[in-house]
């Protein structure tokens, strides 16, 4: 039983950490999807 809440209590950490990973997953997608076209890309690396 112990056990058993040691591992919910981590499920719990992991699924918050999990939905920030997921919009995180999102932005990163957008900017990749961003930097296909040429100009954007050059605009991009400026930026950096």
């Amino acid at each position: 039983m112990e056990e058993f809440s040691a591992i919910q209590c981590t499920f719990q950490q992991f699924a918050d950490f999990g939905s920030i990973q997921v919009s995180w997953t999102c932005q990163f997608s957008e900017i990749l999807n961003c930097k296909r076209p040429g100009a954007t890309q050059n605009n991009a690396s400026n930026q950096m």
